[in-house]
């Protein structure tokens, strides 16, 4: 799933989703296309936990390193939560789909 062009796994974790059939695994790590710089979320999608596809990025913060992610599921949509190095903090994130298109969640 992983190899030597991430710095590191970090903060694990791992959401069923019920649309793609598949688990999603989720984790933060820096890349070596980025000279092992900036922290973001990657995932992988398994049926069977031996089986992987290819890692691909789950979200990124344009600036900042983004580690810790943590995804749940909602009355069909997807959540997850980060932590934005620096100021910013934890955020929540929203989505319609497990594995893309996550946003900011703004509260009013």
């Amino acid at each position: 799933m992983v190899d030597e062009d991430y710095g590191c796994v970090w903060a694990p974790d791992i959401l069923f989703d019920e649309k793609l059939g598949r688990y999603m695994v989720h984790w933060s790590s820096p890349h070596k296309n980025e000279n092992y710089e900036k922290k973001k979320i990657f995932y992988s999608l398994t049926e069977d936990f031996e089986n992987f596809t290819l890692p691909k990025i789950l979200y990124q913060h344009c600036e900042k390193e983004v580690i810790d992610s943590c995804t749940f599921q909602d009355k069909g949509k997807f959540y997850c939560f980060v932590k934005i190095e620096g100021k910013d903090g934890i955020r929540l994130l929203e989505s319609n789909r497990a594995n893309e298109g996550y946003q900011y969640v703004t509260v009013n």
